[in-house]
């Protein structure tokens, strides 16, 4: 008996110690912290040392990152090491150098050295170094084709962002870690990118035209040194793509980084109703009173499409206009103030800048001026009994070799200025009822040029300030020497003009403008529809982007944009504001859908200012990238939505962990559609940091995410 309680003692004895072999933990430390200064590891994959001359029966102090795998190594092999929470009271992992623990939490652990798991301490310098590597989450953009879309008033205003680098090479040919920016230039100027003060080997990249497309500016920060800085030329209508970048293969992914970007380049916005492109439609022959203020922000007028306009635009107005019935259009230009001197042109279509010369133009002068060196000239005018007729005669080089004559409506001579002109006065009283015609010739002596100028008033109005069309006038085009009116226009039901109305003397005084129509003719602005050139959309991983183009609009006031998971039954998912009115320009729209499908149908309808509306052919857009199957998790307005694609009959357990570890949530979840969605409501996330997690049988996807507050 005796001997079999023996034998009892010693397996007692062996199983004990065997048990605090397997459980046994090192949290006593009579060397103490060392050294006193908390490490924080890069986690570049390779081996990082804390110090070379630690003692056993000491700790050092370690940063961690819940979802980290850390392996703690002791240059001594027979080492035990033990890891435990900041207070040296709770063991997460323990054992003979290295050991290997992933962190549940994120925060500062003990990381103990003994000579063995009796927790003997020696005062022999040893090495305590750990490696780790962080998991890399890839931005939103990564790729070239997720490019996040700046614009020229975030440039303009000095654009600046700071963000982490992606997990690849997504532009191949340079570096090894990559984000990307694009910019659809408005501004043709100079612009500067620079990334300062980011970390690492960094490189900056643009690229023009397409996706890594035509590389049109590089620079690197010098091994680490000066950060990367591009200034170049960059072009109205081209798009851009800015590439972030980073030289060094390790530890540089999700690196932070900056990126600056401005421009001294002011952007040409169109002034309404100065510039072609912006012009408002008439529609119908009411009278207007116009006004303009300047030439507006951009040259519509070039030696290919001027016509008489041979001086440019002073203070312009453009219109637009469509007959809607056959007929005869005449107008009337008058000067409210009756002296401004005001020129048009008239072009067929609607083309902005207009792309050929006017079919009618006028840039006839409202002063008189023999230019020629042959004369006698005439230019008549309209006057009734009591009117005042007064000149303002400035001469040129030879005042006493040239004159001028009115003549009445018999043409008798009634004023004659003498070979030393100067200004007259002359009243009516000869005219028998009615307007009569009189007219005024300017002579000069010798052959060589009329070199004065002779204003002309009736009753203080230059009756030869009025400009139009006129039935009978002769001619299409005129110059300045002119009588300011071309023949009238004749038009078929559904011609389109465009029309420029000039103040050359730039006084800033209104004009009236009058229409004349007949035959039947009448205006018509209900048919000139938003022009729709391109409507596109692309599948990016877990969204779509929308994008149309418009080359002019009327009347605009928005886009809806619909979509539907079969093509025939769409539901309204946004509304875009139009540009109102314009031509000639341009116009680029985007839209992003991030409720993605495997197939989805897009449809765009336009709406006017009066409610009318017009709907335009769908597109279909297939996103492949759900063909075998994928999990996305994103956050709207703080609600997670998981989206399970291609999954149907598998089942998942979706949790969310906050920073320190503390599991917030958990549910388990069973996929009986191809295209699943679950949401985690705001209530159940009681972190601003947290971590989603999805578990599957043979997957497991986690996304890093932060609760914004309401």
């Amino acid at each position: 008996m005796r001997n079999l309680k023996q034998i009892f003692l010693v397996i007692v004895i062996i199983f004990v110690s065997s048990f605090q072999s397997l459980f046994s933990q090192c949290l006593t430390a009579s060397n103490g912290q060392y050294p006193s200064s908390t490490f924080v590891p890069a986690c570049s994959g390779s081996s990082e040392t804390i110090l070379t001359d630690g003692f056993a029966g000491e700790y050092s102090v370690v940063t961690v990152v819940t979802g980290t795998n850390y392996t703690f190594s002791s240059s001594v092999g027979t080492d035990f090491i033990t890891i435990s929470n900041s207070a040296g009271i709770v063991s997460y992992a323990s054992g003979t150098t290295p050991v290997n623990w992933t962190a549940t939490f994120s925060g500062n652990i003990r990381f103990y050295t003994h000579t063995n798991s009796s927790c003997g301490e020696a005062s022999v310098s040893r090495t305590r170094a750990l490696t780790c590597s962080t998991v890399c989450t890839s931005p939103s953009n990564e790729t070239c084709a997720t490019a996040v879309t700046i614009t020229y008033d975030q440039i303009q205003a000095g654009f600046n962002t700071s963000s982490f680098l992606g997990c690849a090479d997504n532009c191949v040919g340079r570096g090894y870690f990559d984000a990307f920016y694009r910019y659809d230039c408005t501004c043709t100027g100079s612009y500067t990118f620079d990334m300062r003060s980011s970390n690492g080997d960094t490189y900056l990249r643009i690229f023009s035209g397409s996706c890594c497309g035509t590389l049109v500016g590089s620079n690197d920060d010098g091994y680490g040194g000066d950060d990367p800085t591009l200034t170049l030329t960059l072009t109205s209508g081209v798009s851009y793509w800015v590439e972030c970048g980073s030289y060094s293969s390790t530890g540089m992914g999700n690196s932070a980084y900056n990126l600056y970007a401005s421009t001294t380049c002011v952007e040409v916005v169109p002034q309404e109703g100065q510039d072609c492109g912006w012009a408002p439609t008439i529609c119908s022959d009411a009278q207007i009173s116009g006004n303009s203020t300047g030439p507006g922000n951009i040259d519509d007028l070039n030696v290919i499409n001027q016509g008489c306009m041979q001086d440019g635009e002073h203070q312009s107005q453009w219109f637009y206009f469509q007959a809607q019935t056959d007929g005869v259009i005449e107008l009337s230009i008058v000067p409210q103030n009756g002296t401004d001197d005001y020129d048009f042109a008239i072009w067929g279509g609607l083309s902005c800048p207009p792309s050929g010369v006017p079919i009618k133009c006028s840039y006839a002068a409202a002063y008189k001026q023999i230019n020629t060196g042959f004369g006698p000239e005439r230019h008549y005018f309209l006057v009734d009994n009591g009117d005042v007729i007064t000149t303002d005669y400035q001469s040129g080089l030879f005042p006493n070799e040239e004159r001028y004559i009115i003549y009445d409506h018999t043409n008798a001579v009634v004023i004659n200025s003498g070979w030393s002109p100067g200004d007259i006065s002359h009243t009516v009283i000869n005219c028998p009822s009615g307007d009569c015609q009189y007219s005024i010739s300017l002579v000069e002596n010798y052959g060589d040029g009329w070199d004065g100028l002779v204003f002309l008033y009736v009753d203080g109005v230059n009756p030869f300030s009025t400009t139009g069309l006129k039935s009978g006038s002769g001619d299409n085009s005129e110059d300045i020497w002119d009588d300011g009116f071309v023949d009238q226009l004749n038009v078929l039901a559904g011609q389109t003009f465009t029309v420029l109305i000039d103040n050359y003397y730039a006084t800033t005084s209104p004009y009236t403008l009058d229409w004349h129509l007949s035959s039947g003719t009448s205006l018509d602005c209900e048919s000139l529809p938003v022009e729709l050139t391109s409507f596109t959309g692309k599948c990016t991983g877990s969204l779509v982007d929308l994008a149309w183009e418009t080359a002019s609009e009327n009347n605009n006031d928005y886009f809806t944009v619909e979509k539907s998971p079969d093509g025939i039954q769409y539901s309204i998912i946004e509304n875009v504001k139009g540009a109102g009115t314009t031509q000639g320009f341009t116009f680029k729209y985007n839209f992003v859908d991030y409720d993605v499908l495997p197939l989805q149908y897009y449809r765009l309808s336009q709406t006017d200012f009066d409610g009318k509306t017009e709907t335009f052919d769908p597109i279909a857009v297939k996103c492949k990238e759900f063909g075998s199957g994928e999990i996305s998790i994103k956050m709207t307005d703080n609600l997670v939505e998981v989206f399970f694609s291609d999954k149907s009959g598998r089942n998942y357990v979706v949790k969310i962990i906050d920073i320190t570890g503390r599991e917030l949530y958990n549910t388990k979840v069973e996929i009986i559609d191809n295209n699943q969605k679950v949401y985690i409501p705001d209530d159940k996330i009681n972190a601003t940091f947290f971590n989603v997690i999805v578990i599957g049988e043979m997957e497991m996807v986690a996304k890093k995410m932060i609760k914004q507050d309401h």
